[in-house]
């Protein structure tokens, strides 16, 4: 299972049952579920201003978007991923 993370920030924000509003440049809205865990616009201005004009809509459901989030990345992220590096480093060392 390989796993990129371009931005900490959004993937703490997530682990925290936060939601998140990215734009689809850098990797971080290969994350998010677009109005299910987070919003994704595109990396515009006029495209961002929406995304965060639908966030604004949705502020009851943030809630709930927030605890889907943290089910989604807590799938994705290990729970010790320095462990686990050091696993696959040590593995690739023995071949």
């Amino acid at each position: 299972r390989r796993v990129l993370f371009r931005s900490i920030a959004v993937v703490e924000a997530m682990a925290s049952g936060r939601t998140v509003i990215v734009t689809n440049a850098g990797g971080s809205a290969e994350f998010i579920t677009d109005d299910v865990t987070g919003f994704v616009g595109k990396a515009d201005q006029d495209m961002l201003e929406e995304a965060m004009e639908r966030a604004w809509n949705k502020r009851d459901h943030w809630q709930n978007m927030g605890l889907e989030a943290a089910k989604y990345i807590k799938k994705r992220v290990p729970e010790n991923p320095a462990y686990d590096f050091s696993n696959q480093i040590k593995k690739l060392a023995n071949d």
